[in-house]
């Protein structure tokens, strides 16, 4: 799974219902990802036109759904940043 760190991947597969929020990046328009990801089960936040990312919150299950498709580039936690 190119598109996941092994860690997260790995969080996701053990815990398959838990829900977390993830930053998708994408090779194609948010708003084209949106609908995808909605389709996944994934309910969208919020989207940056400016680096193709969708955040999108849903289970690990939805989550892993998104493995192999060629629109994903990498998706990554939302974590929260401190300064």
């Amino acid at each position: 799974m190119k598109q996941f760190d092994a860690k997260l991947e790995q969080r996701l597969r053990e815990h398959p219902s838990a829900h977390m929020r993830l930053i998708v990046r994408t090779n194609v328009a948010p708003a084209e990802a949106k609908t995808m990801l909605e389709a996944k089960g994934l309910r969208v936040i919020r989207s940056s036109s400016l680096i193709n990312a969708v955040t999108v919150e849903g289970t690990g299950t939805a989550a892993l759904s998104l493995c192999d498709e060629d629109w994903v580039a990498h998706v990554e936690e939302d974590k929260l940043v401190h300064i």
